[in-house]
């Protein structure tokens, strides 16, 4: 589904500032100490949509900071008021390329990355700009610290099947891997039972949800 630019989004936007939300036209480079206030470890998703799914794993983790990432400024503005309206502190959002990421992260400053249904780039010529793609996991590295943690989920066997190729391919070290998620039960609490948007869709079609876990240990040099 494709949403059109929210109107009047920067004007908007700026009432949230300082917030729930990040402008990076105003800085260079995030400074998370700032951002949050505090020293709590922090996670990411790349591609956060309306922010359904880490708005809900920061309600359940308040000693966890979380950073939605999302170049749609319509989605990204219905993200960052619902996290304001809900006055959670540990939680904010910021509109920028995942090709950059390392421009606005120090090594270190991130715990986990997550990546949600991305964009699945079919045609050959594209796969580099899938986010799971060597380049890709290489920025990721940069940013991660000692638990390199990276999870991703999708309906897209293909992106799925490519997404372990170029672990492997790095020597990444795969922790779990689920070829049909929700065919598995789970305790109550269990984040892997927390869907987004996407993923409540497909599974009305009864499509398979594929799931993995990865430590990003691999060579940067491929």
């Amino acid at each position: 589904m494709r949403y059109r630019k929210a109107k009047n989004y920067k004007e908007k936007m700026s009432v949230f500032e300082g917030k729930t939300y990040i402008d990076l036209s105003l800085i260079t480079k995030l400074d998370i100490k700032e951002a949050y206030a505090n020293n709590q470890p922090l996670m990411l998703e790349i591609g956060c949509g309306k922010g359904g799914f880490l708005l809900e794993l920061a309600r359940r983790n308040p000693e966890v900071n979380y950073l939605g990432i999302e170049k749609n400024d319509a989605l990204l503005l219905e993200a960052v008021t619902k996290a304001f309206e809900e006055n959670l502190d540990n939680i904010k959002f910021v509109s920028f390329d995942a090709s950059k990421i390392e421009d606005y992260f120090t090594k270190g400053d991130v715990c986990r990355i997550y990546l949600n249904f991305s964009d699945p780039w079919p045609k050959a010529r594209h796969h580099r700009r899938r986010l799971t793609s060597r380049c890709f996991l290489s920025k990721y590295t940069e940013v991660l610290n000692e638990s390199k943690s990276l999870i991703f989920k999708t309906d897209n066997r293909n992106l799925f099947e490519f997404t372990l190729l170029e672990l492997s391919a790095r020597k990444d070290s795969l922790i779990s891997v689920d070829l049909d998620l929700h065919s598995k039960d789970f305790e109550s609490d269990d984040e892997r039972l927390i869907l987004t948007e996407y993923e409540k869709r497909f599974m009305a079609q009864k499509l398979p949800i594929y799931r993995l876990e990865a430590q990003l240990l691999g060579n940067n040099r491929l």
